[in-house]
This record gives structure tokens, C-alpha cells and sequence, in this order.
């Protein structure tokens, strides 16, 4: 993977990915910042998320011969 592409990937979807997980949590949890571990829980069950959203799509849209 190009130095350039990973920057961006980091930059454009990692970073805010994380941000979103930190935001979210304060927000219901009163103001208590998350631990790493509830950050890289709640990053997997996201992940498990878009994962079956895109095994949907797929599902939806065969590919043509």
C-alpha cells in the first residue's frame, strides 16, 4: 500500500471513525471519556456493521457474467 493512500485512509476514515466512538460515548455516558478497551469494541461491532451491510449488497447485486 502506497505511503500516500495510507495516509489518507488514517486520515479520511480511521481518525474520525475513532472520534465518532469517543463522541458517541461521552455523550451517553454523562461526560466519562472511554477506555481503550470499550473503543476497540465498540470499533469491531461497527466494523461487523458495515461488513454485513456490504454482504447485503452484494447478495443484492450479483455479478453479471
Amino acid at each position: 500500500m502506497s505511503p500516500q493512500l495510507f495516509a489518507v485512509l488514517i486520515e479520511r476514515i480511521i481518525i474520525p471513525e475513532i472520534a465518532g466512538v469517543i463522541r458517541a460515548f461521552h455523550a451517553g455516558s454523562g461526560g466519562k471519556l472511554p477506555t481503550d478497551a470499550e473503543v476497540i469494541a465498540a470499533l469491531q461491532l461497527d466494523a461487523r456493521r458495515y461488513v454485513a451491510i456490504g454482504e447485503a449488497w452484494l447478495a443484492a447485486h450479483p455479478e453479471e457474467p
